[in-house]
């Protein structure tokens, strides 16, 4: 049984680009860059401001 050429090569390439990406992976390139992304200033501001709008007046009267 003669395997066509072509059959090999896509297999090829397909096995490079699957070790590719486990290298990429393995090292964390992927997970660190999106962990250093900033998050969108608007909706991290509303949700700080959002836990400070009632504060109970005993809170406010402790010391």
């Amino acid at each position: 049984m003669i395997i066509p050429a072509m059959t090999i090569i896509t297999n090829a390439n397909r096995l490079i680009g699957n070790l590719y990406c486990d290298r990429v992976t393995k090292k964390g390139a992927a997970l660190t860059r999106l962990a250093k992304l900033a998050p969108a200033p608007k909706l991290t501001n509303t949700a700080g401001k959002a836990q400070q709008i009632n504060v109970d007046v005993e809170a406010n009267n402790e010391k």
